[in-house]
């Protein structure tokens, strides 16, 4: 493992650096691996590169060339991505936990396979302990001591994009984001889920990979972490975990919150689906100008 210089690229990257408690003892990851078409197989990918970017701004880079003079360089390239997994105990991502969804014909219908899903595979094929357990609609980490926030489910709620940064960025990949809030992008403009970049030059590949990791630790830790500390007050309120909260939408949150309610009597009207009530008049409502702001 190497510990990198600060990335090369047209436009200086902001400082990376906080040790505010959202991010404190974490790191960014990003995993690159040759794009498949259709449903997962071992034989369609291979894992060639990662990045592990700390909140203190270190850079993490594995690169499957330094392992050339292994029997099996991937099984050694995923073991120490294992190895550095384990040193952080939070991690942060873009689009880590999706899954690919398919109809009954195979087709593809949305999303698209993440980081921890090929990992897992990866892990399954050489006979490695996977981190990661695999459900129906999104993959996380098995060990409950070990927390993981993708930031894509962050950054795609509508009380983040359109409540705190106004629709800044009109869609929620990680470069439409990155370039609206902080005016830098993606490496070179590529995007390894459509090109296979294990075909450029070396050093490329790992300009890239340690690129998507920066980013991910720069929205983590923009405006003192803002998005991150919003997601602490929804689950304050919600009365729910801060992690969960992350990684669900609003109606779960209020769902949550009503059922806390319930238990501790403050609300006593359960839901009755036969109830009507009796038809009356009623006056209009009075008209005000709303205020934009957080309520709680």
């Amino acid at each position: 493992m190497t510990l990198s210089a600060s990335a090369v690229s047209k436009k200086r990257l902001d400082r990376i650096e906080s040790d505010r408690p959202e991010v404190k003892d974490s790191a960014s990851m990003d995993l690159e691996w040759i794009p498949y078409k259709g449903k997962y197989q071992h034989e369609k990918t291979k894992i060639f590169a990662a990045c592990f970017c700390t909140n203190l701004g270190k850079r993490i880079i594995l690169h499957i060339s330094r392992y050339s003079d292994r029997p099996n360089p991937e099984r050694d390239l995923v073991e120490d991505i294992l190895f550095c997994i384990n040193q952080f105990p939070l991690t942060f991502g873009w689009y880590t936990t999706g899954l690919a969804v398919y109809d009954n014909k195979g087709q593809r219908i949305k999303g698209h396979d993440s980081d921890f899903f090929i990992l897992h595979q990866r892990c399954i094929l050489y006979h490695l302990k996977s981190p990661v357990e695999v459900k129906e609609t999104y993959a996380r980490l098995v060990d409950s001591n070990k927390k993981h926030i993708d930031l894509h489910r962050i950054f795609s709620k509508s009380v983040i994009q359109n409540g705190v940064f106004e629709g800044k960025y009109r869609t929620t990949d990680l470069d439409s984001v990155s370039q609206a809030l902080f005016g830098v992008g993606k490496y070179d403009k590529l995007n390894a889920g459509a090109v296979d970049i294990s075909s450029l030059p070396i050093e490329e590949q790992e300009r890239y990979v340690r690129r998507d990791t920066e980013l991910a630790m720069l929205l983590a830790q923009y405006n003192s972490c803002l998005a991150l500390r919003i997601m602490k007050i929804f689950a304050l309120y919600a009365q729910m975990d801060y992690y969960l909260v992350c990684h669900t939408d609003i109606s779960t949150w209020y769902a949550n919150r009503y059922k806390k309610m319930l238990e501790s009597g403050e609300c006593t009207v359960s839901y009755t689906p036969n109830y009507k009530l009796p038809k009356q008049r009623i006056v209009g409502g009075r008209h005000i100008t709303p205020v934009k702001a957080f309520f709680c």
